[in-house]
């Protein structure tokens, strides 16, 4: 799928490989309904390439401290791997200000609103 260009953008995170299908974007699109992706840096900047009308929001955490306190929280990853997130985190969010919005992702659950 990647030689043949059937990606809208794919990348290789952490060993990982991702990406979206344009073929599946192009069909919601297609029945005037608006896509979500959930993409790394690299992969925004190649949805806005390709996506003129595309709008970016950069999703941060309040501050480092936390952010290494989720990770390590999850249990998924090793002391190395986390470091290499961490890393990783600090170059995504020097390049934030590419994004037409930012939100500080400070409250993880989700609350009910009341009227």
């Amino acid at each position: 799928m990647i030689r043949k260009g059937e990606f809208l953008e794919w990348a290789e995170v952490h060993g990982h490989h991702y990406g979206t299908p344009r073929k599946f974007v192009d069909r919601i699109r297609d029945e005037g309904q608006d896509v979500i992706l959930d993409v790394d840096v690299k992969g925004m900047r190649s949805v806005r390439g390709k996506v003129s009308e595309a709008i970016a929001i950069f999703i941060q955490p309040p501050d480092f401290q936390e952010l290494r306190r989720r990770l390590e929280g999850r249990h998924t990853e090793k002391g190395v791997e986390i470091e290499q997130r961490l890393r990783n985190a600090q170059e995504e969010i020097r390049a934030s200000a590419e994004y037409d919005h930012v939100v500080i992702n400070d409250h993880l659950e989700r609350r009910k609103c009341q009227d």
